[in-house]
């Protein structure tokens, strides 16, 4: 058994199929999984660019955190703050906006604990 090849199986019946280190093909496995995950990522954000799907919408519920949300039907396009000073953050609102004039708006409104408290969908 050789030393330079301890992290590659042992079973390997011709040495110089193992690299050194054994690092190489560890190195290249992440970088191609985060370029798929990149991928995917701006694959889900342009689907959500245009208007939320109605059976998305449906998906939203009372009470719902804003982690939820995020998880469901993606991130907001504009996100409105209103608060501040000494009583915090008051309400959010994130807003789905469709790229198409004819699309539906969605309102999604958090309360001062980041939990939905009135969903609206409304053509412009």
């Amino acid at each position: 058994m050789r030393l330079s090849g301890f992290l590659c199986d042992f079973a390997e019946p011709e040495p110089r199929a193992c690299h050194p280190t054994g690092m190489a093909p560890v190195i290249l496995r992440t970088a191609v999984s985060l370029l798929l995950l990149a991928a995917g990522l701006a694959a889900m954000s342009q689907a959500y660019a245009d208007t939320m799907p109605m059976r998305d919408f449906h998906l939203l519920d009372i009470g719902m955190s804003q982690a939820e949300v995020l998880y469901r039907v993606g991130p907001p396009d504009h996100e409105t703050v209103f608060g501040g000073g000494i009583h915090g953050i008051t309400r959010v609102i994130w807003y789905y906006i469709p790229q198409n004039p004819n699309g539906w708006i969605t309102e999604i409104i958090f309360d001062s604990h980041g939990e939905i408290k009135d969903t609206k969908r409304y053509k412009p």
